[in-house]
């Protein structure tokens, strides 16, 4: 349901305090003039594609409580290129919330506008402006915002722009591959591991290949490659094996143009507290359905926070694609542990001031009913007991459904 108090709230704030142009590393932005190759006269189009943090996303056009993705299409700063029509911007999932319907963008989205070269135009062209948002988590939203965008094409070459290097992506010289690198904790103690997280980004039309590719050289994240101090490395980097394509000349194993990589590391013992930066590079080689670029090496960068304290037992992060492992000091590691607390717990309530006299009123009814029914006392008290149970149980399922829509 619209609500109309917090949609005006929303806009005041955006109208009094936008944060135009100002770099936010839980939002990023590339843009590029699409197809790499064009002429005076030729259509040509502007693509966007903005990427949010895990957790975060923007909102598409349909939003009316937050502030969706805009872009003001008579603002762009044109050269040799004109206006051929309207910005195309995803309309957003609809999600239903406690204060009505809203309208989230997944992780990676793309808005386009359709332009034409001039006629008579040569070298160079080029197209800027902002592109508008405001971004959300699961319970707290940011200002509105606005990133900054340039886009460059050659006529009669290739090539596009973008927008350079943004706080955790980096992008190749072409900007054909996007990573980004985070920890996951992004904040441990010495003696604990964490799980490296490389967010690999490859633009349409454009592959990678996964490990089990023996044609083409497939992604890969070589120790010997990387500078990350005295972290320690933990088994091997998970990269994908590849979707298998059967081609004339034999399978092969492409990747999504989405994918990722992961790699355990450890703090070593008596590492001081601070924050520790890491540099390191990924191995990959990107291919159209006609022809490949060489091999390349994508760039990125990423921090891991040491805090003070002694190490806890057991490894708080799982290796990736592998259970977490249980902390054997943790009384409710166990299932019978967790039953047992659950169990605990009850008779606790039961000590309650608003449960314990119930109590003696509960045995009277059910002594009742067994009475006036011949019945069992003890299997009304199971019946009871199950319905008990059974109703809690359908609650929580049909609660967790919804928070985990909303999420």
């Amino acid at each position: 349901m619209f609500d109309p108090i917090r949609s005006t709230m929303v806009l005041l704030l955006a109208l009094a305090a936008p944060l135009s142009g100002q770099d936010d590393p839980k939002f990023t932005l590339t843009a590029k003039l699409a197809p790499a190759t064009a002429a005076a006269g030729d259509p040509i189009e502007l693509v966007l594609i903005a990427r949010t943090e895990h957790g975060w996303h923007a909102y598409g056009t349909l939003e009316t409580t937050n502030v969706p993705v805009s872009l003001d299409t008579e603002a762009l700063q044109l050269t040799g290129l004109e206006l051929a029509g309207d910005a195309v911007i995803p309309p957003g999932d609809p999600t239903p919330t406690p204060v009505g319907e809203s309208y989230p963008l997944p992780d990676t989205f793309e808005v386009r506008v359709p332009l034409k070269v001039a006629a008579g135009a040569t070298g160079e062209v080029k197209v800027a402006g902002e592109l508008g948002y405001q971004i959300c988590d699961a319970s707290v939203c940011e200002r509105p915002n606005s990133a900054p965008f340039v886009a460059k094409l050659t006529l009669g070459g290739g090539g596009g722009g973008g927008l350079g290097l943004k706080p955790g992506l980096m992008l190749d010289p072409e900007e054909k591959v996007a990573i980004r690198a985070r920890f996951d904790p992004a904040t441990v103690r010495a003696g604990e591991v964490a799980t490296l997280i490389l967010d690999v980004h490859v633009v349409d039309g454009w592959h990678a290949y996964g490990t089990l590719e023996t044609t083409n050289v497939p992604v890969g994240f070589d120790h010997a490659k990387q500078d990350f101090g005295d972290l320690e490395f933990e088994g091997e980097p998970v990269i994908p094996p590849g979707d298998e394509e059967v081609t004339p000349i034999g399978s092969t194993f492409p990747l999504p143009h989405e994918f990722v990589v992961k790699q355990v590391v450890r703090v070593p013992e008596g590492t001081e507290p601070g924050e520790i930066e890491v540099l390191g590079v990924l191995d990959y080689q990107v291919c159209t359905d006609s022809f490949c670029d060489p091999v390349a090496e994508g760039e990125f960068e990423a921090k891991l926070v040491v805090e003070a304290g002694e190490a806890r037992a057991g490894d708080r992060v799982a290796p990736p694609d592998e259970p977490a492992k249980l902390d054997s000091n943790d009384p409710f590691a166990t299932w019978w542990g967790l039953i047992l607390a659950c169990i605990g717990g009850g008779l606790f309530a039961l000590a309650m001031p608003c449960t314990y006299p119930m109590i003696p009123i509960t045995f009277s009814f059910f002594t009742k009913q067994a009475e006036k029914s011949g019945g069992n006392v003890v299997m009304l008290a199971v019946v009871y007991g199950l319905g008990i149970i059974a109703m809690f149980v359908g609650v929580g399922v049909a609660l967790s459904a919804v928070i985990i829509d909303v999420v």
